[in-house]
Formats: C-alpha cells, structure tokens, sequence
C-alpha cells in the first residue's frame, strides 16, 4: 500500500470521525424536536393529520398547515423504537447520507482531497445547526436530486425524482428546491441536447403534480410562498425578533460567530471555482449556486443549505487536472489536514459539547 492511500484513508478516516461528534449529541438544543415528536405521536395514535392548532392554549383552533407531517411521524418512529437516542440515530444516518452523496459527487478521477476539504468547510458551518429539525431531509434531499442529474440522467433512475419530490413535499415546505433543480438542469440539458426536452417536460410536469400531493392539496403546495411573502411583510416582526431569519452579514460585529467566516469561504472557494471552470461552467450549477447563496445572504437559516451546494460546485467545478501536485506536496497538504480534523477532534471530545 502507497503513502498517497494510507494517507486517503487516515484523512477519510478522521473526517468520519470529526462529524460523528459533531452528530453524536444530545437531543434539546432546538426545542421544535419536542413539537415534532408530539405531533408524530399524535397523527400515529389517532390515524389523523392535525389541520388545526391542538396543543397551544391562546392559538387553540386557528388553522394549521402541517406540512411536516411525514417528518414527524419519521421521527417520532425512531424514537418510539429506540428511545431518545432514536432521534440521534436518525440525526446520524440522515447526515451520514448526505456527506456520503457529496463525497461521490467528485467522481473517480478527482482527488480525495478536493471533496474532503469541501465537505470539512462544510462540516464546520452546519456544526452550530445540527438540530433535529426537517430541513435536515431537505439537504439531503437536495443533494440526492443533484447526484441523479449529474450522474444518472440518462438512466431509468431518473424517474425516482418525482416519487422522491412526493416525499419531499411532505416533509419539509423546502420541497421547491426541488422543481427549482430540475429546471435548472432542463434548461441545460435543453442546451446540450434538445432530444431531452420531451423527458424534462415530463420529469417537471410529474413533480409539480406530486407536490400538491399532500394533506392540504393545493393551499400545501403554495403554504411556502405565503410564508415567505408572510415574513417578509411589512410588520417585519418575524425578521425582527426571530435570529435565524437575520441576515448573515446583518449579524452585530460584537457576536463573534465562528460558523459564518466558514460560510463566507465556502462563498470565496464556490465563485473562485467557477471563474476558473468559466468555459466548462454548466448553467445549472450556476443557478443552484445562486438561488441558495440568494436565500442564505436574506436569512442565517438558510447558510447550511448554501454551504452543501456551494461545498458541491466548489468540487466539481475547480480545474484540478490544471493544479497538479507533486506526491511531496499531496501526501504534505493530506499531513496537514489530518492534523487538523484529529486537532478538532480531540478538542470536541474533551470540551463540555452539549448546552443543556
């Protein structure tokens, strides 16, 4: 076995083990979990999807569009299986999967350490975020929809796309990521080859159909856009007083936040990329790229989302083949790396990790 493929493997091996503390935590820092398993309860043990408020007291009756349904039910499964440590579990696998997806997404010929710098920027912004919500479905969901178009476009596998966006739709109101990365890549794949337009018509057309696929038909299906033009109304009472909905570069100079200078490199790395990929840059890359980054400069809720694409365009877009690097220099930088992610890991382990 070469230095180059222990090195591989140390690397692999320590960035597994970084993101597994990160994973491994207590339950509770976010207390929407506790709604979400209720709610799962609730919806199991009566065979009912609630459409109006069941649990608060002053809002009792007012109309609810649960559209997290199937999340709940989910979650509270893996609870009612495994007790509290369910839910990390799920945690575990659902991100576990994501990283796994991204990591493929470089592709045989790339080098390990592209998509493994990637992943660890990655890692670090989403470190301060890793609460069991279902936006966590919706990054998995949104690399998985990437993956099938770079890799499986041409193959039968692409009909899985709509029963996927039916899942979607049903776990988390981000479901229309979803019809926006298929037309993104209708519009290319148009460019490339007009004898594709017939099975994207298709493919788009399929998945708006299955989105209003859920409890509340159509009002589920536009609930998202209601949200957003809700907060961001004229009251500005949500931005105002909700701090996930704040602006990243809003945030006071005084709230020393370490997760968005990884954010705003991850910004760096993904233009940089494609600038230098500028003859070869596919257009849907480019508005994945800048849809999220819009969504992530409006509202901190959204930088995790941002930084799993901005991660991804960053690994398949910088010319690699155009920065060789001498064995020397490769097996030095994977030294350094190694380094840091044990570095991290040592610190995790030792530091009082959880809040409550």
């Amino acid at each position: 076995m070469t230095i180059d493929k222990i090195a591989k493997i140390i690397v692999l091996f320590s960035l597994f083990s970084l993101a597994a503390i990160f994973l491994f935590r207590e339950i509770g820092i976010d207390s929407d979990i506790w709604l979400h398993l209720k709610t799962g309860q609730y919806i199991l043990h009566n065979r009912l999807i609630p459409s109006h408020d069941i649990f608060s007291y002053t809002a009792y009756g007012n109309n609810w569009i649960d559209h997290e349904w199937l999340y709940q039910i989910t979650t509270y499964l893996f609870y009612n299986f495994f007790g509290v440590n369910g839910v990390i579990i799920l945690r575990f696998l659902i991100f576990l999967c994501v990283g796994l997806v991204l990591y493929k997404l470089s592709g045989p010929k790339k080098n390990y350490l592209l998509p493994s710098v990637g992943i660890f920027l990655f890692l670090l912004v989403i470190k301060e975020r890793l609460n069991d919500r279902p936006e966590m479905m919706t990054l998995f969901f949104l690399i998985f929809f990437i993956f099938v178009f770079e890799k499986y476009f041409e193959t039968k596998l692409i009909w899985l796309i709509p029963f996927v966006q039916l899942i979607w739709a049903n776990m988390h109101g981000y479901f229309m990521l979803g019809i926006m990365i298929i037309f993104a890549y209708a519009v290319q794949k148009t460019f490339e080859n007009r004898q594709n337009l017939a099975k994207l018509l298709k493919l788009c057309v399929l998945s708006v159909g299955v989105s209003c696929l859920n409890p509340n038909g159509i009002r589920g299906f536009l609930y998202p856009f209601n949200m957003l033009i809700e907060i961001r109304g004229q009251s500005k009472i949500f931005t105002n007083y909700i701090n996930e909905l704040l602006s990243p570069f809003a945030v006071p100079a005084h709230f020393l936040i370490d997760y968005l200078l990884f954010y705003k490199i991850i910004i760096f790395l993904g233009a940089v990329s494609l600038a230098l990929n500028w003859k070869k840059i596919k257009i849907a890359h480019l508005t994945i790229f800048a849809v999220t980054l819009l969504m992530s400069v409006f509202a901190i809720r959204n930088v995790p989302l941002f930084s799993l694409v901005g991660a991804f365009v960053f690994i398949a877009n910088f010319p690699l083949e155009k920065w060789k690097m001498a064995k020397s220099i490769q097996t030095s930088v994977s030294l350094l790396l190694i380094l840091i992610l044990v570095s991290l890991f040592v610190k995790e382990a030792l530091a009082k990790y959880y809040v409550f």
